[in-house]
């Protein structure tokens, strides 16, 4: 992207005009909160560190004993003897990079702005703010669907869950399958996938005894198709909301937590269900997936916005993912503004919307125009990678069978 400076004849008129009347507040852009933030850890990496950066993970110690049949020796002849089983132990490293990215909006007047319906420079704003959330949601989905250690291609016609899982214990990058998907995900399905997490890849679940549990995140119609499987089981105590506050003030921990961070509905045999209303979707080519854009450029009254892509409507396949604790913690760079004399501006890795309109003596001289901006500073770091499991899976027609019917009246 140039830094050039935008000549001021080509400044884009972004706001809502006023010439005659209008009436009631200009409508804010929508945002959906999403829960993939919420099912990962959050920390900082520091700074005047390496390019690439290690992630160490300590693995399971292999024992000398069977734990098929663990064999003990009598107490009575233990006496004097030095003869000790000698265990094993060791760590993965998984290099992880710190990444960056940024944009700016279109370029902001002020003597356009002078004239503007109030409430166009907030609701600019706003909408701004809504396009980053939506980026930084975007960016984690994708990193777990590609740095993620196995992954899942749901296949009908009798295969197995273990041959549906592609990659294991202790990997990453794992490839995305060259394999095309033939059913939707049912229950069942998922919930075997749930129990070989567990035992075979053994998956640490968030929350600890009774309240155990995986995450699995996905898209309305996959969430409406779970719970159609369920059937009378999606009732009270089962898949369907509970009131937060009730449960809340009952002294529920999960809902406390939910009161400051995504709220997952309540479990329903060890899986708690997450709403993504933009799922990673994928059209299948022959010989592998290509992700598609779920957004596509719109003229406007004024200016260009975004519009929900028919590519995206009508893909071929959806991921969901089933997550669980301690697969990956999102880190944004530790605060640096420079050493000794040299100083730099606080840089905005977060996401934060800075509006820049500093004078230039050539072509803004007054400081009358800027730009909104933002920043975003992250890195993925790999801490078990198996412990996401992204499934890929059919996206299936709706079937409402809906036959004509007699009119009540006339």
């Amino acid at each position: 992207m140039s830094c050039a400076p935008i000549p001021i004849d080509l400044a884009t008129q972004l706001f809502s005009r006023d010439p005659q009347r209008l009436y009631g507040p200009i409508a804010k852009s929508l945002i959906t909160q999403v829960p993939y933030i919420s099912a990962l850890r959050s920390g900082t990496f520091p700074s005047a560190v390496s390019a690439t950066l290690l992630s160490v993970a300590q693995g399971r110690a292999m024992l000398q004993t069977s734990l098929a049949n663990p064999t003990f020796t009598s107490m009575l002849n233990l006496c004097g003897s030095c003869s000790l089983n000698v265990d094993q132990n060791g760590t993965n490293q998984y290099s992880y990079i710190a990444e960056i990215n940024q944009g700016m909006s279109d370029k902001i007047c002020l003597n356009q702005g002078f004239s503007a319906f109030l409430g166009s420079l907030t609701s600019q704003l706003e909408s701004y703010q809504n396009g980053v959330t939506e980026l930084i949601n975007a960016d984690i989905r994708y990193q777990l669907f590609l740095r993620s250690g196995v992954k899942m291609v749901v296949q009908a016609g009798g295969v197995s869950v273990t041959n549906q899982i592609y990659g294991g214990e202790y990997n990453i990058d794992e490839p995305v399958p060259a394999v095309q998907s033939t059913a939707q995900l049912t229950f069942g399905t998922l919930q075997s996938v749930n129990r070989y997490m567990r035992s075979a890849l053994r998956a640490k679940p968030f929350g600890a005894g009774a309240a155990a549990h995986a995450r699995f995140i996905g898209s309305p119609d996959i969430l409406d198709a779970l719970r159609n499987d369920l059937g009378g089981a999606a009732g009270p105590g089962g898949a369907n909301i509970v009131p937060l506050g009730t449960l809340a003030a009952g002294g529920d921990k999960m809902a406390v937590d939910g009161l400051k961070s995504y709220m997952f509905e309540p479990l329903y045999r060890g899986i708690q269900m997450g709403e993504d209303p933009i799922p990673l979707r994928l059209n299948w080519n022959g010989a592998g997936y290509d992700p598609v854009d779920p957004n596509t450029s719109y003229s406007a009254t004024v200016g260009t916005v975004s519009i929900v892509s028919d590519a995206w409507l009508n893909a071929s396949h959806e991921v969901a993912f089933l997550m669980f604790d301690g697969s990956f913690e999102r880190q944004v760079p530790a605060p640096f503004t420079g050493e000794g004399k040299i100083k730099f501006q606080r840089q905005m890795f977060g996401g934060e919307i800075q509006f820049l309109n500093h004078p230039d003596m050539t072509s803004n001289l007054f400081g009358d125009f800027g730009v909104m901006a933002y920043r975003i500073g992250r890195a993925m770091r790999p801490i078990y990678p198996w412990f996401v499991l992204p499934i890929i899976y059919k996206r299936c027609k709706d079937t409402d069978n809906l036959t004509t019917c007699t009119g009540v009246s006339g």
